[in-house]
């Protein structure tokens, strides 16, 4: 069996629309050693030290957007990303305010994880 280059498909929103054109940026830390994966289209070619690797941190720089993900596994790196941010103003939480101690919030950030498409289904 062919030994295939681990791909991580990689996408960014802000404020809950895709940036397709948006030119992105990724340098991950793998035990203190940090490694710039290549971007090719819709995602990145992964770092053969991600599978040995302990402690992994991503950053992630995208126009005015600069981001870090500390504590990632290489677990995560058999999945889909989605890489998002979110300007102010915020909806409401339902379940209260996003932040209680009187600080304004500037940005939220996150990183969604998604199974690649389901083996053996059609």
């Amino acid at each position: 069996m062919a030994s295939q280059t681990p791909f991580v498909k990689l996408a960014f929103e802000a404020d809950g629309q895709q940036q397709l054109d948006q030119e992105i940026r990724l340098a991950i830390e793998i035990d203190g050693k940090t490694f710039e994966p290549k971007i090719v289209k819709g995602g990145f070619i992964v770092p053969a030290e991600v599978q040995s690797g302990k402690q992994i941190k991503l950053r992630f720089i995208s126009g005015k957007y600069d981001l870090s993900f500390g504590q990632m596994t290489k677990q995560h790196f058999d999945s889909e990303w989605v890489i998002g941010v979110k300007n102010p103003p915020f909806q409401e939480d339902p379940d209260g305010p996003l932040v209680s101690d009187g600080k304004d919030l500037r940005l939220i950030y996150y990183i969604e994880f998604r199974p690649h498409s389901a083996e053996g289904t059609k």
